[in-house]
């Protein structure tokens, strides 16, 4: 049996492909032991970098590959007057966070 990892990071420079970028997050972890996003910095493929608030999270289930624990986020914030939609994944072992764009409808 062999097992297939891809690197996320390589491919989230690709105008819509949706991969997976690394990023640095203020989060506000409460006494109960939840977790909640407040603001997000990324770095542009141009240098140029971004902090974004975080206007509303809603918690998915984590997702757990190969005993590897993720918490993830569905996101929304307003960039330009726009509302953008993204996922948020904190990688607990690592303490990393990723972001992921997701299309708007």
């Amino acid at each position: 049996m062999s097992f297939k990892t891809e690197n996320y990071t390589k491919k989230a420079g690709k105008p819509g492909y949706g991969g997976r970028e690394l990023i640095a997050c203020d989060c506000w972890f409460t006494s109960s032991g939840g977790m909640q996003p407040r603001f997000l910095k990324w770095q542009s493929p141009d240098g140029e970098i971004h902090t974004v608030p975080v206007h509303t999270f809603l918690p998915l289930e984590d997702e757990h590959f190969a005993g590897r624990t993720q918490k993830v986020f569905f996101c929304t914030a307003e960039q330009n007057g726009t509302a953008v939609y993204f996922k948020l994944y904190y990688n607990v072992g690592e303490c990393r966070w990723k972001m992921e764009w997701v299309k708007n409808s």
